[in-house]
């Protein structure tokens, strides 16, 4: 991803009503031009909203999905109404939402505040907040891999957007977040988690192409599909993930190469029957969570297939000729 660039008041015909606002950057989130913009004119960003915009402050936290209040932020500061839309996001009905074209789960894109202390701290005497740090499935920054933080190291509040009184410190304890230690991301997450900061418009680059049986045309079903494979990946391999936007990065692995995946889940299940750790069942109750029921359909008649061919000894229960009459019962 390339560094910010600015855009500055000479770009606009018409002056902004407050002289000198600070540049705002093609990578910033909305609501962090709002606190700043207050901020450099001694303003709380709850004082400009009640005032100025003449809305709750509340609204903050979602105002790239406001584009009345952009408007307004552009006749005030001057950073071009064009530009500030650039930045936004369409809340829809069905739990979607709109991002520069792409439909994604409404939850993709968070209501709360995640920063980079490090990069915070690199900014200089301009700190702001980045677009990408809005969007949960996204881990790190997009730029140095810098793990991004949501709860605050002094007093472990959760950083919001209410009562904030600037971007890079703590609004209930106001603990300057540019002195927390850096953590950066474990290098088997970045690539997939780049991959799809790509996918939802973050990025330039190509889609994240599902194999069968998930290949489907619906953007949403798709994101949901990441989830799941996360889900799905610490559920039988390793230990029990969320399923959520939070873990989607790590599915996309497990989706890139299933079959693959689920064969080696049918294989270490069934070796874990013997201990009495898992169950068969258990694997394929996880089919239960995918988007659709073509989708179970298929992952259930794969999973059929490779119990067949797996070369596992197993007590009389499990073996290969009552294996498919187990898994054709159905979900």
């Amino acid at each position: 991803m390339e560094a910010a660039s600015t855009m500055t008041t000479s770009e606009r015909r018409q002056p902004p009503l407050w002289d000198f606002p600070a540049p705002a950057h093609l990578d910033e989130d909305p609501a962090s031009i709002i606190v700043r913009v207050a901020e450099d004119h001694f303003f709380r960003a709850s004082d400009l909203f009640r005032r100025y915009f003449e809305r709750p402050a509340d609204l903050l936290a979602d105002v790239g999905n406001h584009p009345g209040i952009l408007d307004q932020l552009d006749v005030l500061a001057g950073y071009g109404s064009e530009f500030l839309r650039s930045l936004g996001w369409q809340r829809q009905a069905g739990k979607k939402v709109v991002f520069r074209g792409h439909a994604l789960p409404s939850d993709w894109i968070g209501e709360g505040r995640r920063v980079a202390p490090g990069v915070l701290a690199a900014d200089g005497d301009q700190p702001y907040i980045r677009l990408a740090w809005r969007f949960p499935a996204i881990p790190f920054d997009l730029n140095t891999n810098e793990m991004l933080i949501d709860r605050c190291p002094s007093c472990f509040s959760f950083l919001t957007w209410m009562r904030i009184r600037s971007v890079c410190h703590c609004q209930n304890c106001q603990f300057d977040l540019r002195e927390a230690r850096p953590v950066y991301a474990r290098g088997e997450y970045v690539q997939p988690a780049l991959k799809l900061a790509a996918h939802i418009g973050l990025l330039p680059g190509e889609k994240i192409v599902l194999p069968h049986p998930f290949a489907t045309e619906d953007s949403v079903v798709a994101l949901k599909v990441l989830e799941w494979c996360a889900w799905f990946g610490g559920r039988c391999e390793v230990v029990l993930v969320a399923q959520s936007a939070t873990n989607a990065h790590r599915g996309v692995a497990v989706a890139e190469s299933w079959p693959a995946t689920l064969e080696l889940a049918a294989d270490l299940v069934l070796r874990q029957v013997l201990k009495k750790e898992h169950a068969l069942s258990t694997l394929q109750g996880t089919f239960r969570w995918l988007p659709n029921m073509e989708m179970r359909n298929g992952v259930s008649t794969q999973l059929a297939e490779i119990m067949q061919r797996l070369n596992v000894q197993r007590v009389e229960d499990y073996l290969v000729v009552n294996r498919w009459k187990y898994f054709q019962r159905g979900l």
